[in-house]
């Protein structure tokens, strides 16, 4: 799929989501269990331990971001947060809300996010005036079909590049594992570019 052959236009986020301020929940109070605890991390999807929580849940299915982190991920479980993190659900007027169409917006939004910094983080105002670029039908309205069919291509193209590295991997053909790895980097090379496209918007 070619992102060159779509129109594009800027939406600030405050018109597709509700922007809610997570409370702060200290994850000392809690023992070991299996429901998401989401902070202010760039690493594990925000998520830097799994606690026991029946109360005071977030709902599923929405975007988190960290002011200072200014990074955004997707939950798809119920989930309790750390300090300063903001979650984004889509407004009823505009789609059915999926992990699909979330990465596409958290691809966009961690690029916006670049700019923040600890002394200037990505808070609850700022979230509401940053806009991002996504593509329109011919109609100006925002495309998510066509959001939600890139993303299941970039899907399919990582799962042909971990069975070409399960193929070769132990292959004599290519010289084990320095051939695997020269293969495998090449395959890399080609799809960084197909993912570097949509960053690039």
């Amino acid at each position: 799929m070619n992102l060159n052959t779509k129109e594009w236009k800027e939406f600030k986020l405050k018109d597709i989501f509700e922007i809610e301020c997570s409370k702060y929940h200290n994850p000392n109070n809690y023992e070991s269990g299996n429901i998401p605890y989401v902070a202010r991390t760039t690493f594990n999807n925000g998520v830097i331990k799994l606690i026991h929580a029946e109360q005071n849940l977030y709902n599923a299915n929405c975007i988190t971001i960290g002011a200072e982190s200014a990074m955004a991920f997707y939950q798809k479980q119920p989930f309790l947060t750390g300090n300063k993190i903001y979650r984004l659900y889509i407004k009823n007027n505009f789609c059915q809300f999926s992990e699909t169409l979330a990465l596409f917006f958290c691809a966009l939004i961690n690029k916006s996010g670049e700019k923040y910094t600890y002394s200037n983080a990505f808070v609850s105002d700022k979230i509401k005036q940053e806009s991002i670029k996504l593509p329109v039908d011919s109609k100006g309205n925002i495309d998510f079909e066509f959001m939600e069919n890139y993303i299941k291509e970039l899907k399919r193209q990582a799962n042909k590049l971990i069975k070409l590295y399960k193929s070769i991997k132990d292959s004599d053909i290519v010289g084990g594992g320095g051939g695997c790895l020269a293969l495998l980097l090449i395959s890399l090379k080609k799809r960084a570019i197909f993912v570097k496209r949509l960053l690039w918007k």
